[in-house]
């Protein structure tokens, strides 16, 4: 107990010194993410479907049925090989520079509806991060079609919109000013735990 109250006396008096390390730990943190460590994240909406043998002027006729239904499975296959490196060797073909592991490591898929998958595509620049979502979405779009050549041709994918939406990922920013703010602590702590029992006692 006495130890509790002679470490608490002692933070007490450096409480000055802790929070200016914890308000600069917090700075560089959120510095860094601006200038150094920021992400732009690229978002792009593909949908799966497979063309329907004839044309009908009937909506629930068979063919139109079995067209939606087809897409619908295919959703999960098309997300299933986005867990797989393929498309980014696809894609990194086409960028020529990128190896298809970074682009694997810095992409997220998800299902947001049965034919429907949300890509996301993170890269230190706005432009990259376009042109990385691009080179994924026709590397996608052709190891859909080699796969399906020889079997349902009609089965395709296709990107919601022209072009990919950007955005500046402020999580990061987030997170590493938090990261900064426990650094700055953690620092504070140590330098003054070696500044104190260093010091020769009385």
């Amino acid at each position: 107990m006495a130890e509790l109250n002679e470490i608490t006396k002692i933070l007490g008096r450096h409480l000055k010194f802790i929070l200016v390390m914890v308000v600069l730990g917090g700075f560089v943190g959120f510095t860094y993410s601006y200038l150094g460590g920021q992400k732009y994240e690229a978002f792009t909406t593909i949908y799966v479907k497979r063309t329907a043998d004839q044309n009908s002027t009937s909506y629930y006729s068979y063919d139109g049925y079995y067209a939606q239904q087809v897409g619908k499975e295919y959703t999960d296959t098309v997300l299933g090989l986005l867990k797989t490196i393929d498309p980014y060797n696809e894609a990194a073909k086409r960028l020529g520079t990128y190896s298809p592991r970074a682009l694997f490591s810095q992409s997220k898929a998800k299902k947001i509806s049965s034919q429907v998958i949300e890509l996301r595509i993170r890269s230190q620049s706005e432009t990259e991060a376009k042109a990385l979502m691009s080179a994924l979405v026709a590397g996608l779009t052709t190891k859909v079609g080699e796969l399906n050549r020889t079997g349902d041709s009609k089965i395709s994918i296709e990107p919601v919109t022209n072009e990919p939406f950007t955005e500046l990922n402020k999580t990061q920013a987030l997170l590493n000013a938090g990261i900064g703010f426990l650094s700055g602590l953690v620092v504070s702590l140590v330098s003054l735990a070696i500044f104190v029992y260093s010091k020769p006692s009385k």
